[in-house]
This record gives C-alpha cells, structure tokens and sequence, in this order.
C-alpha cells in the first residue's frame, strides 16, 4: 500500500513510519522542514516537502496514495497538552493499523473511508469513533 501521512515528523507519524514500513508498505511523510528529511529516510519513509498551512492544494505532494493519514498535530495532543490528561496513544496507532489493513482486505472494493473524527480516549480506555464513511467502489 502506498501511504502518505501529513505531520509526517511529529511523534505519531515517526513511529508509523517504522511500523508501516515494517509491514511492507511505501510510506511518505509530508514534512516542512527540509532538516527533518534524513530522520524520515531513517525511519524507511520518503520524505515530501509540503507546507500544510500554506500550500492550499496537497494533491502534488500526495499523489496517487492508496490512503492518507493526517497526524500533523496529534503528538501534543496526545501526550496532554496544557494540563490535559495523556491520551491512548496505542489505541490510536492501532485504530490507524487496522483501518490500513481493513483497506487492503477490502482491494479495490473500497473506493474511499473517511473517519471524522477517531476520538482518543485517556491513556488504556482505548479510541471512540463518531462518524465513518465507507465509499463502495461501483460494481
């Protein structure tokens, strides 16, 4: 699977680079900063220059991807952020795994999945969905 994940250099997207790699995949990191690009390549990823704050259309930097992962400010997030308590990071991680391997059981079967959002609870009380959308690709 070729899969893109924007945030590509933040705590979340590093370890699914090593993770996604692993497995097999093709996996690109939309970064901004062209001095994170060497620890991307060390993780496995191809690292693409893209500014998500200032490029209004990603669909150069992200190509023909058969999923896209946007992580870009979940690390913060996650580890409790201005006194909040630290999320399940795991349960997320997991959550994106198995939507990963949901799409490449499913083939060509899936035209696209949108979840919106996937809601992480306190650190071991795992991930909530609110929304999902399953695109059933024509007959």
């Amino acid at each position: 699977m070729d899969i893109v994940i924007a945030g590509g250099h933040g705590k979340v997207a590093m370890h699914l680079h090593r993770l996604l790699v692993g497995r097999g995949h093709k996996v690109r990191g939309l970064i901004r900063d062209p001095g994170q690009a060497g620890d991307l390549a060390a993780a496995g990823a191809l690292p693409v220059l893209c500014d998500l704050e200032l490029t209004g259309d990603i669909s150069n930097a992200v190509g023909p991807a058969d999923a896209v992962i946007f992580a870009a400010g979940s690390g913060r997030v996650i580890a409790g952020h201005r006194g909040a308590p630290a999320l399940d990071r795991e349960a997320v991680i997991d959550a994106i795994v198995a939507l990963g391997q949901f799409a490449l059981d499913a083939g060509d079967r899936i035209e696209a999945v949108d979840i919106n959002p996937l809601m992480a609870r306190a650190e071991g009380q795992g991930v909530c969905v609110a929304d999902a959308l399953v695109v059933v690709a024509p007959a």
